[in-house]
């Protein structure tokens, strides 16, 4: 059997075992200074680069390997409480910024049409009066370029609050009123009947306050009249052709009385919101109908001073509603 060439296995293992023995017996002065010497002869060529690195970092005061004194593990214990603060702050501000963000949602969903009205509120301004003594009308500077058209109903831009103006969506319809409907149209302007002249008529409701306390007939004898009771009572008005309304027909069982309302009954596919058009001053019987009464009613819009309106436009559907 051929000799090996080269020192044999056994040999190096004695050898560092010795090592190794000597070392514990002598101690961390001598065993340290021993272990960094031969972790360079032992190295990988691999891995030259970075304990030369970590020696250049050493040699020079970098902070490998040294240990942190008193003052700088209190400065590293100081920066982190100011940065769970810090973090707890801004926790703070993003949970307010969040609120605040819902509060508006929902301030814009009060305020903002209700997703079931199907209709669009076209803008105008009222630019001229009537021409001729023989209606009430004005002129709004809004066409069939922007929309508007025959038989559209117009209502009052009175805003519910000062706040609200600055909303690019309002529910305007809750508390306006009508004020007429649109007549013949041009590419950009309209004739706006008015509800008080004599070619004006929409189907419309009376609207019983039940603050005017009034005994009404029941199936027996008469009743309060309650909110369960108080059903909205079909009508027509029509312009009187001076300053307010007429509604004809009225059965006098109806009780209707002084400050009662009058509202529109337009289909619910335009809007659901009973749009306020005038209230009831005057209750007198009817001269062509015998038990029937006669209802005067004042416009609840100003329209002596009537400068801005909304065009009720709907958005019809295809074969649902015909179009007026």
């Amino acid at each position: 059997m051929a000799k090996r060439d080269g020192i044999p296995l056994q040999w190096v293992l004695t050898v560092m075992l010795g090592l190794s023995i000597l070392m514990s017996v002598a101690g961390q002065g001598v065993a340290r200074p021993a272990r960094e010497m031969f972790q360079y002869v032992m190295i990988a060529p691999t891995d030259i680069g970075m304990y030369l690195a970590t020696t250049f970092r050493r040699a020079f005061g970098d902070e490998g390997g040294q240990g942190l004194s008193a003052e700088q593990a209190e400065a590293i214990n100081l920066r982190q409480r100011l940065l769970k603060n810090e973090v707890a702050y801004l926790r703070g501000r993003l949970a307010d910024s969040e609120q605040r963000v819902r509060d508006l949602t929902n301030f814009q969903e009060m305020f903002g049409p209700a997703k079931s009205v199907n209709c669009v509120l076209i803008p105008a301004r009222v630019v001229a009066g009537e021409s001729l003594p023989y209606g009430d009308s004005r002129t709004v500077g809004v066409g069939e370029r922007q929309g508007a058209r025959a038989g559209d109903r117009v209502t009052t831009r009175r805003l519910v609050t000062d706040r609200a103006k600055a909303m690019v969506k309002l529910n305007v319809l809750g508390a306006n009123a009508l004020v007429g409907y649109l007549g013949d149209t041009g590419a950009f302007t309209a004739k706006l009947i008015l509800v008080t002249d004599r070619n004006f008529h929409t189907p419309a409701f009376v609207d019983r306050d039940l603050a005017n306390a009034r005994m009404i007939p029941g199936p027996t004898k008469e009743v309060p009249l309650t909110g369960k009771n108080n059903e909205l009572i079909p009508c027509t008005a029509v312009g009187d052709g001076w300053s307010g309304m007429v509604v004809r027909g009225i059965s006098a069982d109806k009780r209707v009385q002084v400050g009662d309302w009058l509202v529109t009954s337009i289909p619910k596919t335009v809007f659901l919101n009973k749009v306020p058009i005038g209230t009831v001053v005057e209750v007198r019987d009817d001269p062509q109908q015998a038990g029937f009464q006669e209802l005067i009613i004042a416009p609840d819009a100003d329209l002596a001073a009537l400068r801005r309106v909304y065009i009720v436009y709907p958005l019809w559907r295809e074969g649902a509603v015909e179009r007026r």
